[in-house]
């Protein structure tokens, strides 16, 4: 076998390990955009269905700060907004999408925001025993 012998064409690039993938509809100026919303916990990826081309993506240690409902009028609303920045370094701002899923979708944003911040710092508390104007070590009894 020839070992000089190298091929044209590189490994396919693997596919990043997806938490979830919806579908959602993409909300611009220009019109509604059909678009499969692709979550890990290091990106979130837009692409299109119909080429599975990316469309956008989102650092999430640096490009996403937060995903909110908007509050329609009715109980049945699918629409949020996902704050981000695509150049690294400016403002964020609020891109808006809707999905049947939108409760799910925000889950998992949430997840992956909080997860990113690390585990909440323990600290003590203690308890003031006011016959003795003393401070304890507070105990839980759950």
């Amino acid at each position: 076998m020839d070992q000089h012998h190298h091929s044209a064409n590189p490994p396919p690039q693997e596919e990043p390990e997806y938490l979830a993938r919806y579908i959602v509809i993409k909300h611009s100026w220009r019109g509604r955009y059909k678009r499969i919303l692709c979550i890990s916990n290091v990106a979130i990826i837009t692409l299109d269905p119909s080429t599975l081309s990316v469309t956008n993506s989102y650092d999430v240690s640096t490009d996403f700060e937060a995903a909110t409902p908007i509050i329609g009028r009715d109980e049945i609303s699918t629409e949020f907004n996902l704050s981000v920045r695509t150049d690294g370094k400016g403002k964020y701002k609020a891109i808006k999408f809707s999905s049947q899923y939108r409760a799910s979708i925000l889950t998992e944003l949430h997840r992956i925001r909080w997860n990113r911040l690390g585990a909440v710092a323990e600290f003590p508390v203690l308890h003031l025993r006011r016959r003795r104007a003393e401070w304890s070590p507070f105990v839980s009894f759950c």
